[in-house]
């Protein structure tokens, strides 16, 4: 057996097999490029998947808010604007009440201290 040989037994039994993808694109540089450039493609793609998908959404609020505000094409935009301010409304009571719960629950254990 050659010395080249014995080298390359050694390092097969050093390196795990899942290596051997990486390794055959380090012996094929071009195919290492090709997926590479088709990874890009993929990632780039998906992203302006996103950015287009964002801007249609972006696109259709403003477009259902300027309608909700100028009293829009139907009146039950305006009667679901009604509801959304009611029920923002009770959240926020809701949250203010947890709050004073909260700081009344706090407020023995600290010492009484008011900041």
């Amino acid at each position: 057996m050659s010395e080249f040989e014995t080298m390359q037994e050694k390092l097969e039994s050093l390196v795990p097999k899942e290596m051997a993808g990486a390794v055959n694109m380090l012996a094929h540089p071009v195919a290492g490029a090709a997926a590479m450039s088709a990874l890009g493609f993929g990632v780039a793609s998906h992203m302006l998947g996103v950015w287009m998908g964002t801007l249609t959404g972006l696109a259709e609020a403003s477009q259902r808010l300027a309608d909700a505000q100028a009293g829009g094409p139907a009146g039950s935009s305006a009667a679901a604007l009604a509801k959304a301010r009611a029920r923002a409304k009770a959240l926020m009571e809701q949250a203010q009440a947890e709050a004073r719960t909260a700081r009344q629950t706090v407020q023995p254990l600290s010492g009484g201290t008011k900041r």
